[in-house]
């Protein structure tokens, strides 16, 4: 038989907000900035590869791509250097035949992989488009040069409406100055679309996302895959919400979108798959309010010393948290009387989830021959039940219903949700 809670005095953390969404709600969430030390405290390592979403570039390729850009950028040949996503090389983009001083740069560091692309139209008068139409067109939100000199990319103040408004746009500007132009669909400038708390297009895990009939907060876990179809979802904590429930995101002001409603739910081990249509194997990470994500590269159970990273929406990631026991019971209430989970605490006591944090993920980093790698191990479920108010993050509240945090956390095992549902993890 199942074995009953053991945890005594555990809470679910999903923070309630009180009321309904509208669908144009006029107040965003509460902003508060990180302690000045946070990103200090939550780097697992020295080196700050944790935040890095690609591989890092060499110090000398990075030393010569910074060269270029800083040495050349007032040449009226020069467009832009890129370093590839792959980390294999260097892109000039230039105008007509290299000058002396930009080969002498290039010579300077001959084992360094660099390609001179040319650019079909002349990065000077490009400029002098652009700033005209900058001039003359109050339409205009932002304009800049295509990084390969191929054209010019603008958005608008207001964004367009569809794609035929786009399309008459980009005619229109392209016949008024001469050159291609290309109109984005976003409107400029995005105040903070695809961040962790504003995670509209990305799907990604460890984004803030509200109940749109309670208008409570929970957080995004990890991108999760249908085994028979391979539909795109999403997984999270089953105390956040029931089958049916629909959840959203804030796009910073002043609309929310649906991401997609409960479709099954977990109750063992207090696990719940949001039918999202899409979703990333990423998760946000660093502080609670970043623009930064990661990779998940795989998926492990828990085990005892194992150190975990969790990143809830509300408190930033946390690692530190150590795995102190596996197949913990307790109960949330409702439907969840019977749960699972297992108990980590943080080695330094500090506080590492809290309210709001809730279906939030908890990853461990391990070392392998290509590198540190990310492993999906745990959604996070609750605190003890008397935790306190002090909090990373989003500042706690000691008022009864106020947001509370701890060192200790009670998670529940992606391994074992993914498998009882029928899904799994998808990995980058």
């Amino acid at each position: 038989m199942r074995w009953r809670s053991t945890a005594v005095g555990v809470t679910a953390i999903a923070l309630s907000l009180g009321g309904g969404l509208a669908a144009n709600a006029a107040d965003g969430p509460a902003e508060a900035p990180p302690p000045a030390d946070a990103l200090a405290s939550i780097q697992p390592s020295s080196s700050g590869i944790e935040l890095l979403t690609l591989p890092p570039v060499s110090e000398e390729m990075s030393e010569l791509a910074s060269e270029l850009s800083g040495k050349h950028t007032d040449d009226p040949n020069f467009a832009s250097v890129e370093v590839t996503r792959k980390r294999d090389r260097i892109i000039v983009y230039w105008h007509g035949a290299p000058s002396r001083e930009l080969l002498d740069t290039i010579e300077s560091r001959p084992l360094v992989p660099i390609e001179i692309r040319p650019t079909q139209l002349a990065p000077s008068m490009l400029k002098g488009k652009a700033a005209s139409l900058a001039h003359k067109d109050a339409t205009v939100g932002s304009i800049g040069l295509k990084h390969d000199g191929s054209g010019l990319l603008v958005t608008l103040k207001e964004s367009p409406e569809n794609g035929w408004e786009k399309a008459a746009a980009s005619s229109r500007f392209s016949t008024s100055l001469g050159v291609p132009v290309e109109v984005a669909s976003d409107a400029a400038p995005v105040p903070a679309a695809n961040a962790r708390q504003f995670d509209v297009n990305y799907h990604l895990g460890g984004a803030r996302i509200y109940d749109r009939g309670s208008g409570g907060a929970c957080t995004s876990g990890f991108a999760v895959r249908q085994n028979i179809t391979s539909r795109e979802a999403m997984m999270f904590a089953a105390h956040c919400g029931p089958v049916g429930s629909q959840w959203s995101v804030y796009d910073g002001g002043p609309h929310y979108y649906i991401w997609g409603a409960v479709a099954a739910r977990d109750t063992y081990h207090d696990g719940a798959i949001i039918d999202s249509g899409w979703s990333q194997p990423y998760s946000w990470t660093a502080a609670w309010n970043s623009y930064v994500y990661t990779p998940i590269n795989g998926s492990a159970y828990p085990y005892v010393g194992q150190e975990i990273c969790y990143s809830g929406s509300f408190s930033g990631l946390k690692c530190g948290n150590i795995v102190q026991q596996v197949d913990v019971g307790y109960e949330l209430g409702g439907d969840l009387t019977d749960i699972k989970g297992f108990r980590t605490q943080h080695s330094n006591g500090e506080p590492a989830v809290g309210n709001g944090d809730s279906g939030g993920p908890g990853y461990q980093i391990v070392s392998s021959a290509n590198g540190l790698k990310r492993n999906a191990v745990g959604i996070i479920s609750a605190i003890p039940r008397e935790s306190g108010s002090s909090c990373q993050g989003v500042p706690g509240n000691s008022a009864p219903g106020g947001r509370k945090c701890s060192s200790t956390a009670y998670a529940t095992s992606v391994s074992s949700i993914a498998a009882s549902l029928g899904y799994y993890i998808p990995v980058w």
